[in-house]
């Protein structure tokens, strides 16, 4: 477990020793909405500039904070430290490209789909609709995400775009499947168990790879996955819109 001292050097000075303390004993931070905008506050603004006549404005660079929801988190490419993050809510998202140390920190704080974040210091690409995390960017957990299943004999056949918290029960091995049309995609099969229930699972693409990290009895969640039964079993799919997080802290979600 972190200490204050801890969280309070990995966010670079952007919070207050009270508030390092209440992250390093499982809380939240306080709102910062007072200081930030929301992404459709975002979206309103790049809609108002590109449809200024001064277009020169829509090359320009803007910094902003930004304080709302993770919608989805995508892996990172390949072996890069570079992944996409997409916040805001259903019909309304921007995302933000991350790179480096703000990339590894999604992973290693386990950031989630549904948590309340506060994005300090984000470039503002108008002419690109997105946001571009810089050295000085730092991103915040405000509010954890409640999202996850873990009680298998819920999930039913069809289900879509779902998140699942479970324990690894068994683990296959890492294997490269042909593409329809040429190529090859990494594939990876692994069962885990929930609070009720088990289910098998396949990971495709970047999930696969994660396997190389995954271990027996860990605890993982996996966003925006689909089920279909293959009674007596369910199967769950995770491919590359899907995401998997290998993090301690889901134990508690697991079993409080």
């Amino acid at each position: 477990m972190q200490s204050a001292d801890d969280v309070l050097d990995s966010f670079a000075g952007m919070i207050t020793r009270e508030q390092a303390s209440a992250i390093a004993n499982g809380g939240d931070l306080q709102s910062n909405s007072d200081r930030c905008i929301s992404v459709e506050g975002v979206l309103e603004f790049i809609k108002a500039v590109r449809g200024a006549k001064e277009s020169a404005d829509a090359a320009k660079i803007y910094t902003v904070n930004l304080e709302d929801i993770v919608y989805r988190i995508f892996n990172e490419v390949g072996d890069s430290s570079r992944r996409t993050v997409t916040l805001g809510r259903e019909g309304s998202t921007i995302n933000i490209a991350v790179s480096d140390r703000l990339s590894s920190a999604i992973d290693e704080r386990g950031f989630e789909r549904g948590d309340l974040v506060s994005v300090i210091g984000a470039s503002l690409d108008i002419l690109r609709e997105r946001l571009v995390g810089t050295k000085s960017t730092t991103i915040v957990r405000m509010r954890r995400s409640r999202s996850g299943v873990t009680d298998f004999s819920t999930l039913k056949d069809g289900d879509r775009n779902i998140d699942i918290i479970g324990r690894v029960a068994e683990l296959g091995q890492l294997r490269s499947v042909s593409r329809l049309g040429g190529g090859s995609v990494a594939a990876a099969d692994c069962r885990i168990s929930g609070r009720e229930g088990s289910a098998e699972v396949t990971l495709w693409g970047s999930n696969a790879l994660l396997t190389r990290n995954m271990h027996v009895g860990d605890f993982i969640k996996i966003e925006f996955c689909s089920v279909r039964s293959t009674e007596p079993k369910l199967q769950v799919n995770a491919n590359e819109l899907s995401r998997v997080l290998i993090h301690r802290d889901l134990s508690a979600r697991f079993t409080g």
